[in-house]
């Protein structure tokens, strides 16, 4: 197992991930979606009234802004 997925229960957290080139289901979270989704209840709390991108939905800026934060976090912990 790499170190970059979140661990749940001595294994991989048990939330669909993503689907890889070949088509199969990857199972987990990376850090990086875990950070966002950690950050996410708080930008839609302070971020609501923000003005956004032309054309941009307000939950596109919430997901942009979240992944901000997220890598930050992630920078943040590599430069340690």
């Amino acid at each position: 197992m790499n170190n970059d997925w979140i661990i749940w229960n001595g294994g991989e957290c048990p939330v669909p991930g993503y689907v890889d080139a070949e088509g199969s289901q990857v199972w987990g979270l990376n850090q990086r979606d875990w950070f966002a989704g950690k950050a996410l209840h708080s930008v839609i709390l302070i971020c609501a009234n923000d003005t956004r991108e032309e054309g941009e939905a307000r939950e596109r800026m919430f997901a942009r802004k979240a992944y901000a934060i997220a890598d930050a976090m992630l920078e943040a912990r590599s430069a340690q």
